[in-house]
């Protein structure tokens, strides 16, 4: 018998369910867990099982594994701890969203709560959701359709000028909003009333907002002093820097906030060296685009040209989605979405669902709310 383990956290709700997928002649194979002992859930598998994925179906949600001891060699009967080839071993978490949402910490090259549960980041791009706050709109149907989809977190931007233009609106940046500092620490805790996370992109399109490094640094502290007790924020200060005109050598660490030091374009070194995570924005051209290979190296220290401890990669902008097919930029195959979030989990401490209609925290369209849920396991 080959058995393997879970842990749980919680209050179980149901029987979760072990789905092997099928491979070749082999049909594949589901099985309940067995939850005799407590905070553990074990599934049984016959001798012989192939090497293949699976997931754990549990509470609406899934995680992801793999039933192997390495690329392409069955189990040996015995017990075996969670996920095998991925780490941390898959924890099904039954917890109430104010347990959840616990402090992040750095877990070695993962994320985890401050309680020790391990968590990753099925994000999502919701661009100018505190930009629709500010404008007095009601967030409330756009939020519950990415949780419903499986998605944990929000990616929102803080200062932005070329999106709210297209739209017609203000440059996103505190001078246009009188209530934007009373109003951001309001929006970061109804998100946690929603039960999700957000994590916070400081900078955008600095070359047309044209912002001196000691304003950014500036506005980044009161970002960190505003939100300061609450759990359910993480901050990259800026996206892009080599095209958004805000450079990571001009950045402080500001202590007691988790914080990367942003991102670089598509399929650019992470700057190094880091501060708690790096930021690594794959490449989108097919096949390439579910590639893990680079999220490994980066999360491993091994950055082109220079060297860094290990730390936790966060997959921050892979290929988006869409109601259409555009080559080497939008996708619209469910298949895919599971790809891109599977071969996330192989090496990130997070990942993200980036879509067109996120750019401008919009409803999602039926092809695009499709993909979503395969990409948070739906």
């Amino acid at each position: 018998m080959i058995n393997i383990h879970a842990n749980v956290a919680g209050t179980p709700t149901d029987v979760p369910r072990l789905v092997v997928e099928p491979s070749g002649s082999y049909p594949g194979n589901e099985v309940h867990a067995d939850m005799a002992v407590s905070g553990r859930a074990s599934f049984h598998l016959p001798d012989g099982t192939p090497p293949h994925g699976a997931d754990i179906y549990y509470n609406k949600r899934s995680v992801r594994t793999v039933i192997a001891m390495q690329v392409g060699v069955q189990l040996l009967p015995g017990d075996y701890e969670g996920g095998l080839m991925y780490e941390p071993i898959p924890t099904l978490d039954y917890r109430s969203a104010a347990t959840s949402l616990r402090p992040l910490v750095i877990d070695g090259t993962r994320f985890a709560t401050d309680d020790g549960m391990p968590w990753f980041g099925l994000t999502t791009t919701d661009f100018l959701l505190f930009n629709r706050v500010l404008r007095g709109e009601d967030i409330t149907e756009i939020v519950q359709q990415r949780k419903a989809a499986g998605l944990n977190e929000h990616r929102v931007t803080l200062l932005m000028q070329f999106l709210p233009g297209l739209r017609g609106w203000p440059i996103l940046r505190p001078e246009n909003y009188n209530e934007y500092w009373t109003i951001l620490p309001q929006f970061v805790d109804l998100m946690a009333g929603y039960g999700q996370r957000v994590k916070l992109t400081g900078m955008c399109d600095m070359q047309m907002i044209n912002r001196d490094p000691a304003w950014q640094r500036a506005f980044l502290r009161q970002v960190a002093d505003t939100l300061r007790g609450k759990t359910n924020w993480r901050l990259e200060p800026g996206n892009e820097h080599d095209v958004n005109g805000w450079h990571p050598r001009e950045l402080e660490r500001i202590p007691g906030v988790l914080m990367s030091r942003g991102s670089n374009s598509i399929d650019k070194p992470a700057y190094a060296p880091g501060f708690d995570w790096h930021e690594f924005h794959r490449r989108r051209d097919w096949p390439k685009h579910a590639n893990s290979d680079d999220l490994g190296f980066t999360a491993a220290g091994s950055i082109e040209n220079t060297h860094d401890v290990p730390r936790p990669v966060d997959d921050g902008e892979p290929i988006g989605f869409d109601e259409t097919y555009q080559i080497n930029r939008r996708l619209t195959s469910r298949e895919d979405a599971r790809a891109i979030r599977y071969s996330a989990q192989a090496f990130a401490a997070a990942t993200c669902f980036h879509n067109t209609p996120g750019l401008f925290s919009d409803l999602w369209g039926p092809v695009v709310n499709s993909c979503a849920q395969a990409f948070g396991g739906k």
